[in-house]
């Protein structure tokens, strides 16, 4: 079941100046390296205290550099998130500031599978290495398939909150790609509910997901829980153009003319 279609319907403001953008951008980097590099002597020093503190310090990082860039973050739909149970939420990969997004977003059972790339960062990489997130290399199938497992392991074990980017790499213009068949195989693995996450507005307050962010609104909505108990591994795309479908209704098609709904 969906909601209704009024309560999801939504175009995002004007973004605000070019200039202010691009006045703002070597502070809010300079900012995101130092609270990164602060969280990093902490974790070398006091790696008990960072511990206890990681999610703290995570909301810390996405909501300063927000604030900075003048990005407001509207949020629907959390009561679809169930509090007892294993979730993989699948999001709209749009580019870089979806790491602020979902920063804002974390909380202690949350996890990520993000690509290696992100560990040759300077510090912000050291840090990441160090949350409990599960890095996979795209260009390994083996090393990519080993990922996966130690995701399922960790959302039997923790019952977490897994995010995915089921396109696998970023849309330069908000459009929805092909999806992979990675979080599908881990959901049937798992049988985790898939919770559908729609991340609106990047595009506009960053357009083309280069360096420049414009002030603006980000909307996120926590669309109904998709169960996946009734599908195996013969069924996986079955799964997968379910999921593409319910997108679909919100996101433009990026592959409408390619004839699939999923890449292998």
């Amino acid at each position: 079941m969906l909601p209704p279609e009024e309560d999801l319907a939504w175009t995002p403001p004007p973004p605000g100046s070019r200039l202010r953008g691009w006045l703002t951008l070597p502070f809010a980097a300079l900012a995101a390296f130092l609270i990164a590099g602060l969280a990093a002597l902490e974790l070398l020093l006091l790696p008990g205290r960072f511990r206890r503190r990681r999610v703290a310090w995570i909301h810390f990082w996405g909501r300063t550099l927000f604030a900075m860039m003048g990005i407001r973050l509207e949020v629907h739909g959390r009561e679809n998130l169930p509090e007892d149970v294993p979730l993989l939420l699948l999001f709209d990969h749009v580019g870089l500031v979806d790491m602020m997004v979902l920063a804002c977003l974390w909380n202690e059972r949350s996890t990520v599978v993000h690509k290696r790339e992100f560990h040759r960062i300077p510090v912000l990489g050291f840090v990441m290495k160090r949350l409990d997130l599960v890095a996979i290399d795209r260009s390994n199938r083996a090393e990519a398939i080993r990922a996966l497992e130690r995701v399922a392991e960790i959302v039997r074990e923790r019952r977490a909150w897994v995010w995915m980017a089921p396109e696998g790499t970023r849309s330069r213009d908000g459009r929805l790609g092909p999806f992979k068949m990675g979080p599908f195989h881990l959901a049937v693995a798992t049988h985790a509910p898939i919770v559908p996450v729609l991340l609106r507005g990047i595009e506009v307050v960053n357009p083309g997901g280069g360096l420049q962010v414009r002030s603006g609104t980000i909307r996120v909505d926590f669309l109904h829980p998709i169960p996946t108990d009734g599908y195996d591994q013969d069924h996986v795309r079955d799964l997968a153009d379910r999921v593409r479908r319910v997108f679909l209704r919100w996101l433009p098609d990026r592959c409408s003319d390619e004839g699939t709904a999923a890449a292998a």
